[in-house]
C-alpha cells in the first residue's frame, strides 16, 4: 500500500470514528431530554394527586359522619387544566372481614373451606388479599367469590350500615335471616344511631342469637365508618406515567383527618 492509501485509509477510519461520537453524543442527548421529560412529568402527576386529595379532604369538611360515604366523596376524574388530570377512589374496609384479625368462625363463613382457613390463620400476617394467590390451594383456580369479601385494612370491625349480607352473616349470632334485616332496613335511608337499634330491627330469632352472644357481637362490629382509605392518583395526559398514594383517613370532630400514607 503506499502512502496515498494509507493516508485515505486512515482519514475514512477517522471518519468513521467521529461518525460513531457524534452518534453516541446524541443519543445521550436525547435519553437525558427523555429523562428529564418523566421527571416533570412525574412532578406534574404527583403535584396532581396531592390536589385531588386536598379536595376530597375539602368537601369532607364541616359535614357529619352519616355524609363521609365512599361513593359520595369518590372523584371520578378531575381535570386540574394545562393537560393534568386526576382521581381518588374511596372505600371502607369496614364492610370486609379482616383477613388478619377476623376468627376462625367469621373465616370459615366467608371462606366455607376449614382447611383453606386454617392455613390462612397459620400464615398471618398478610400483607394483602392478592397474597392468598400464593397459595397452593389457589393456584391455578378461578378467582373464589369471597375474595372481595376480605380486607387487611381497618380496625377490624365490620361496619352494619355498609357490609354486604355475606359479611354480615358471618358476625356472632347473627346469621343470614338478621343480615337480610339489617340490609333491608338500609332501604329505609335511616342512619343506625345504636347497637340495641340495631338489634330491635332483626328477626327474633335472629334477636335471640345476638343477645346470646351480645359482647362478642359488640365488639366486632361498628355502626359507621371507623376508617376511610382514599386511593389518589395523578396523571399528565399523553403521558404512561402516573403517581398514587394510598391514604388512611379517620373521622376528627367535623373533618376527616390523615393518619397514614403510603406512596406508591
Amino acid at each position: 500500500m503506499n502512502r496515498r492509501g494509507a493516508a485515505l485509509l486512515l482519514v475514512l477510519w477517522l471518519l468513521v470514528l467521529l461518525t460513531g461520537l457524534v452518534a453516541v453524543s446524541l443519543g445521550g442527548v436525547r435519553t437525558g431530554t427523555s429523562a428529564g421529560r418523566n421527571r416533570q412529568d412525574l412532578l406534574r402527576a404527583a403535584w396532581a394527586r396531592e390536589g385531588c386529595l386536598e379536595i376530597l379532604l375539602g368537601r369532607a369538611a364541616g359535614k357529619s359522619a352519616p355524609e363521609w360515604q365512599p361513593e359520595t366523596l369518590t372523584l371520578d376524574s378531575v381535570d386540574l387544566g394545562e393537560g393534568i388530570w386526576c382521581r381518588v377512589e374511596v372505600s371502607d374496609p369496614g364492610e370486609g372481614i379482616h383477613l388478619n384479625l377476623a376468627g376462625h368462625a367469621a373465616l370459615t363463613a366467608i371462606l366455607g373451606d376449614s382447611a383453606l382457613m386454617d392455613t390462612l390463620i397459620r400464615r398471618r400476617p398478610w400483607p394483602a388479599v392478592e397474597a392468598l394467590f400464593q397459595l397452593g390451594q389457589l393456584a391455578g383456580r378461578p378467582v373464589p367469590a369471597w375474595i372481595n369479601l376480605l380486607t387487611v385494612r381497618g380496625t377490624g370491625r365490620v361496619n352494619l350500615s355498609r357490609a354486604p349480607i355475606e359479611v354480615l352473616a358471618a358476625l356472632p349470632g347473627l346469621g343470614e335471616d338478621g343480615a337480610r334485616a339489617l340490609v333491608a332496613r338500609r332501604g329505609l335511608g335511616a342512619h343506625l344511631s345504636s347497637l340495641d337499634q340495631a338489634v330491635g330491627h332483626l328477626p327474633p330469632r335472629a334477636r335471640e342469637r345476638v343477645l346470646a352472644r351480645y359482647q362478642d357481637f359488640a365488639n366486632a362490629v361498628s355502626l359507621g365508618s371507623e376508617q376511610l382509605i382514599a386511593v389518589a392518583t395523578g396523571r399528565v395526559r399523553d403521558s404512561p406515567l402516573s403517581a398514587k398514594v394510598v391514604v388512611t383517613l379517620v373521622p376528627a370532630g367535623s373533618r376527616l383527618a390523615v393518619i397514614r400514607r403510603e406512596t406508591e
